[in-house]
């Protein structure tokens, strides 16, 4: 089976590229770290040869915690991405392989070859940060500044802020614990914090953080009333699906009811709406 001839470059916007993985070739990853109580379970879908099984022990790369890599045998590495490889059963069984691929890597370290089997629907266990997008937001980043919800800064912090105060970004640096991609941050009374920067950019969750520009334009939008509470995270009857997704970010789903309402899913909680307007919170 052979590799996409794929020559899209990438374009370091995006750390996890989904169903389109093929600009990731050339890329440089970094192997993020696991917090201290799943570590003994090692780093999954690491293999010696992505046409065996991955579930056979002699196939694992640097076996074995369980089933999986060795986590102090990889932790910090870094793999450059030579190739990219359909699931060798993409074709005879299409579901559920179409949508996994195996990315080919060679092992900065030691310069062995290995492949991760990459499932495009699960950008939470891509466990690698692309050294190329973090230079790039690094760059973007530090020297701005940006407006945190409230609740953000009084757990940062301690302190109740002011609504709409200033944070400038100092530093981004992938901090030691795990690996990840984090913001540092300063006012201009000199208090500082470091932040993880999916939490800043909603990555999984709502965003906690907006630059100032973009801040700036939503309190013009919205008004400065629905700008303060949407920075407590608080929502109103009335207010637009655009207020209550920067407030709560985007629902798990969404359900058509039968009087014509429209339901938002969250986790523990559901927003309703008519006519794009906040009917409800429940």
């Amino acid at each position: 089976m052979k590799a996409s001839s794929q020559t899209v470059g990438y374009d370091s916007l995006t750390n996890f590229l989904g169903d389109k993985p093929h600009p990731y070739i050339g890329e440089v990853l970094y192997l993020k770290g696991k917090p201290a109580f799943q570590r003994n379970e090692g780093y999954e879908n690491f293999v010696i040869d992505y046409k065996i099984d991955k579930l056979k022990k002699d196939n694992v790369y640097q076996c074995c915690d369980y089933y999986n890599a060795k986590y102090d045998a990889l932790h910090g590495h870094s793999f450059k991405v030579t190739a990219v490889l359909p699931h060798p059963k993409a074709v005879s069984k299409p579901y559920p392989y179409a949508s996994l691929f195996f990315l080919q890597l060679q092992d900065v370290v030691n310069n062995q070859t290995c492949y991760y089997e990459y499932d495009t629907k699960l950008a939470s266990k891509f466990p690698f940060t692309v050294v190329g997008y973090y230079e790039k937001i690094k760059n973007n980043s530090i020297g701005n500044n940006y407006v945190f919800k409230n609740a953000e800064v009084r757990k940062l912090t301690g302190k109740n802020p002011q609504p709409g105060e200033l944070w400038k970004c100092t530093d981004m640096i992938i901090e030691n614990e795990e690996n990840k991609i984090a913001m540092k941050f300063a006012n201009g009374a000199g208090i500082s914090f470091t932040v993880p920067y999916d939490e800043v950019a909603g990555t999984y969750n709502a965003a906690e953080a907006f630059t100032e520009t973009a801040a700036a334009g939503y309190k013009q939008r919205f008004g400065n009333e629905n700008w303060n509470a949407l920075l407590y995270n608080q929502l109103k009857n009335g207010m637009s699906e655009e207020m209550c997704r920067v407030a709560w970010g985007e629902p798990n789903r969404t359900n058509n009811l039968s009087d014509g309402t429209e339901q938002w899913v969250y986790e523990t909680r559901y927003l309703y709406f008519k006519g794009g307007k906040l009917t409800r919170v429940q």
